[in-house]
């Protein structure tokens, strides 16, 4: 079957946002498919177009002309149940738009006054620049031992790139993995569960 939504937000600060939603879902025997495409956005937050800080090291100024990121979404899922076990995986790709980056330098430096010193720091203000593209897969799979055990395991690959100034940076420098092993076993008596 088709499931449609979405949602409008009418934003003053940020204007009217449209958010839809499509999902294709397919239910043969014991199996779930999902084929999904969204588009969100975030808006930036109290401390992106807010805050103001002074140091002798910097001075970051608010930004409150920012806009929010925006961001498209395209994922395929699957869930089956064979005998015991139960499977899962999927894949999803995300492209970002006016991503906000933090407390980016300007050309510009300024006096700071700290005590009787005078500093000349740089000025940092949040920005949007930041463009990309998210891509990876998660599968996985979970069992019942018996009525106190049961387990899961889960494997997921993070991978893309940022575009910023004209300068593309993969992911995988600005991770500390793109690989993620997860493994839960569960303890289940009466009503107490210990993983």
């Amino acid at each position: 079957f088709t499931s449609a939504g979405g949602r409008i937000d009418f934003n003053s600060n940020y204007s009217t946002t449209q958010m839809p939603r499509l999902a294709l879902i397919f239910k043969p025997k014991q199996q779930v498919i999902k084929i999904l495409f969204s588009r969100g956005y975030l808006a930036p937050s109290i401390s992106q177009n807010r805050f103001e800080s002074i140091t002798k090291f910097s001075w970051i100024k608010p930004n409150e002309n920012l806009k929010p990121e925006k961001i498209t979404s395209c994922e395929v899922d699957w869930a089956g149940r064979f005998s015991n076990f139960q499977f899962f995986g999927g894949l999803f790709a995300n492209k970002i738009r006016d991503g906000i980056q933090e407390s980016i330098q300007t050309d510009d430096s300024a006096p700071v006054q700290v005590a009787d010193i005078t500093f000349y720091v740089p000025v940092l203000q949040s920005a949007n620049g930041r463009q990309g593209y998210r891509y990876g897969v998660h599968l996985g799979a979970s069992s019942v031992i018996n009525k106190y055990f049961s387990f899961s395991v889960d494997y997921s690959w993070l991978a893309g790139h940022d575009k910023i100034d004209s300068l593309k940076i993969p992911l995988n420098e600005n991770l500390v993995s793109s690989h993620v092993i997860k493994g839960n076993l569960q303890f289940n008596y009466g009503n107490y569960s210990l993983y």
